[in-house]
């Protein structure tokens, strides 16, 4: 039985947040080469845990950013996460309503939530699953929401 091995096309905001990962990356690039510090998509991936060719498709464009992925990043590259992507920032905070992002609570700049940083790392592969359940089960749930809204 065949099966269709096509991944879904990006939609324009998922295109457009990955152009500005890119960006942000490009910007970090040459800030580190200014510093005498070169830094390689090889050397990132490394740190983050991943291959590069999975790095670079979320810089190209190939694959959607999710949260932890975007915020990985970011902690890395120094970019704030809200300016990349604010759908994915927006949803976690309509999750957490009280996240503020006027309070800080975190050493990353840029991070725009009250809970540090280092507490979302330090969740465990299966926490961070559940969270991205809950953002995914929030979509489905807004979705429906603005379609019966409209009818």
């Amino acid at each position: 039985m065949p099966t269709n091995t096509r991944k879904r096309q990006l939609s324009v905001e998922e295109a457009d947040e990955c152009r500005r990962l890119k960006q942000s990356w490009e910007h970090f690039k040459a800030r580190s080469h200014d510093r005498g510090t070169p830094v390689t998509q090889e050397a990132l991936a490394d740190k983050l845990g991943w291959t590069q060719g999975n790095l670079g498709h979320y810089l190209n464009g190939r694959m959607a950013l999710n949260l932890d992925a975007l915020l990985k990043i970011c902690a890395e590259i120094n970019a704030d996460p809200s300016e990349i992507s604010p759908r994915l920032v927006s949803l976690v905070k309509a999750i957490w309503p009280s996240l503020d992002s006027s309070r800080g609570g975190s050493s990353i700049e840029g991070w725009p939530f009250a809970v540090p940083f280092e507490a979302y790392l330090a969740l465990d592969a299966a926490q961070k699953r559940r969270l991205g359940e809950k953002v995914e089960d929030f979509i489905d749930g807004a979705q429906a929401s603005v379609k019966s809204d409209a009818a």
